[in-house]
């Protein structure tokens, strides 16, 4: 078996600020014309999350794409969709998205327009809780359909990953099991493509222990 080696996520940039700088602009060739330059000061990847339900907060304090200053990220995760239990695939879990498809390509159109950023998709999340993962990661067949439906949206919409948000594998109050951490594979059917795969990882010590296989995951 194939085992997920997920790279973890290392910053997290928090949106909750008014940017007011005028994002810079790419003088030169034709090709570049119009591209945002990232102000991402770092050396290492900063990741923004944006929370798909915030486009339909009631105005002023709906929050939409265009409205993440994506100059500072180098990385912008929509979050999130979920799994179905009863196919095993990714499904939509944000209302909008469910109803016009059209808005995951809007998502990753943004990179478009700002130079070295990538998009991606979370999958998971607190609401989505972990019995679901485990009820699918147990399963080779479940595993399967998991991983061509993964892919399958990664070339569809044009993201250029997937994050693992899985709260939490092997911890049992939240419907996993001492067979988590063995029970996955995803990063083989995304090796051929250019994509990236990703994971929260939690820092409590118990969470790691029951649910990561840390030695695999540093490699």
């Amino acid at each position: 078996m194939v085992t997920a080696r997920l790279w973890t996520s290392a910053l997290v940039l928090l949106l909750a600020c008014f940017v007011r700088d005028v994002s810079a602009v790419v003088k030169g060739s034709d090709a570049t014309k119009g591209i945002t330059i990232p102000r991402n000061k770092f050396q290492v990847p900063v990741v923004c999350y944006y929370y798909g339900w915030a486009i339909s907060r009631p105005a002023p304090m709906n929050y939409k794409v265009e409205d993440v200053p994506l100059d500072y990220c180098t990385f912008v995760v929509l979050a999130f969709a979920g799994i179905d239990d009863r196919t095993w695939e990714l499904k939509s879990m944000i209302p909008e998205y469910k109803q016009d498809e059209t808005l995951y390509r809007n998502f990753t159109d943004l990179k478009t327009q700002h130079l070295f950023l990538k998009t991606m998709l979370a999958v998971g999340g607190w609401d989505l809780g972990g019995k679901v993962f485990s009820d699918m990661a147990k399963e080779p067949e479940r595993r399967t359909k998991f991983v061509n439906s993964a892919l399958d949206w990664m070339l569809r919409y044009g993201f250029d990953g997937l994050e693992i948000i899985w709260k939490y594998p092997g911890y049992e109050p939240r419907g996993g099991t001492s067979d988590d951490k063995e029970n996955f594979e995803l990063k083989a059917a995304f090796d051929p493509h250019p994509l990236f795969l990703t994971a929260a990882v939690p820092v409590e010590e118990n969470y790691l222990e029951d649910g990561y296989d840390i030695p695999r995951l540093t490699r």
